[in-house]
């Protein structure tokens, strides 16, 4: 039986239009994301640059710092309905769903369907909250 690394690649037809981005992608400091509280950084990656879906940005957010109430549909925002999922990475907070607080810790997931309105905020006292967010155009509701 042949093994995995024996069997031979197969030939690209076509150029490859895959990517991969090392590192942290472009970071930028945003202060008051969605009219949130403190700065936060933006860790944002090349597929974001394109604004196809889906796109990824990762928040690193130090204590007290938050992303404010908001929801992704075009007439609040400049922008296609959105679904959002959220990845804790590492770190402590809450989340504000649809009128809900909801606390979170490394490894939960978050899904926040286009039109919701949601915010994120590291409640902790020390340590960052890294979180990493997918952002998935979806038809209007």
């Amino acid at each position: 039986m042949m093994k995995s690394a024996d069997r031979p690649v197969n030939p690209r037809r076509s150029p490859s239009r895959f990517k991969k981005i090392s590192g942290n992608g472009d970071v930028c400091s945003v202060r008051a994301v969605h009219h949130g509280e403190g700065a936060i950084d933006v860790h944002r990656f090349a597929f974001f640059a394109e604004r196809k879906t889906p796109y990824f940005v990762m928040f690193d957010m130090p204590p007290g710092s938050s992303e404010g109430i908001h929801a992704h549909r075009a007439e609040i925002m400049a922008e296609a309905w959105l679904d959002e999922y959220y990845y804790v990475i590492t770190g402590n907070g809450i989340m504000r769903i649809d009128g809900e607080v909801v606390e979170i810790t490394q490894g939960d997931f978050i899904y926040t369907p286009a039109g919701v309105f949601h915010g994120i905020e590291n409640t902790a006292e020390t340590g960052n909250l890294k979180v990493m967010v997918t952002l998935i155009s979806v038809p209007p509701a």
